[in-house]
């Protein structure tokens, strides 16, 4: 997992969150939290590397990106944009899987199944 990466995708959640529409700026987020997971297969395993140093860094990641997510997730549930009762832990774990089940070679795959998601998170 690359520290720099993690780095960016938090800091195009704060850019985003100035954005006036919170549902498109949490789902222009989402997109780029797909193409980081899919960008380094096995992230998913990535807590259990073994080592303690290498746990506490992806916890740290992990941490930073969920915080990201949230704000985003947060106002969007505010604006109404999307459900109320969304959880930025099972919102990351849906699109984590999303990102993992794209690696069929399916190009148009990841599309359809983000479009779930989206219809499944409506507001």
């Amino acid at each position: 997992m690359c520290v720099g990466e993690v780095e960016t995708l938090c800091e195009l959640a704060e850019r985003l969150c100035a954005e006036p529409n919170p549902r498109e700026a949490l789902i222009t987020w989402i997109r780029a939290y797909i193409d980081h997971v899919s960008a380094h297969r096995g992230l998913g395993s990535a807590p259990n590397t073994g080592t303690q140093e290498d746990d506490t860094l992806v916890a740290v990641c992990q941490a930073a990106v969920t915080e990201a997510g949230g704000t985003l997730l947060e106002a969007a549930v505010r604006t109404g944009g999307v459900r109320g009762d969304l959880r930025i832990p099972d919102l990351l774990a849906l699109v984590g899987a999303l990102a993992t089940a794209s690696e069929s070679g399916d190009e148009e795959r990841p599309e359809r199944l983000l479009q779930l998601v989206i219809e499944g998170i409506g507001g």
